[in-house]
């Protein structure tokens, strides 16, 4: 994920009647910086996604990730697909980012 002293990261739990998935923001110094940690992160954690950006894991949990201007947004252990999409597609919608 390319993190150094010039980037910022919270990493929050969510807790749920399915289980208890994390949520990883990352905020870079420019769009550039956060898409090149973006596509390293999709080649070492998650290359079996391609354009989806989503990934079923080894425990059977989902894992997604997004690229928002400049941050980068990872949901990891989601117990179904529906709610990691719904999970990044709110913090987008937090961020107030276009699509």
């Amino acid at each position: 994920l390319h993190l150094d002293p010039d980037t910022e990261a919270v990493l929050a739990r969510y807790s749920g009647k399915e289980g208890k998935p994390y949520l990883l923001l990352v905020k870079y110094p420019s769009t550039h910086h956060a898409k090149r940690a973006f596509g390293s992160f999709l080649n070492a954690y998650m290359p079996d996604a391609g354009e989806s950006k989503i990934v079923r894991t080894e425990n059977g949990t989902w894992t997604a990730a997004d690229v928002y201007s400049t941050f980068v947004a990872v949901v990891l252990d989601v117990p179904s697909e529906g709610w990691a999409r719904s999970l990044l597609e709110a913090q987008r919608a937090k961020l107030r980012v276009r699509r």
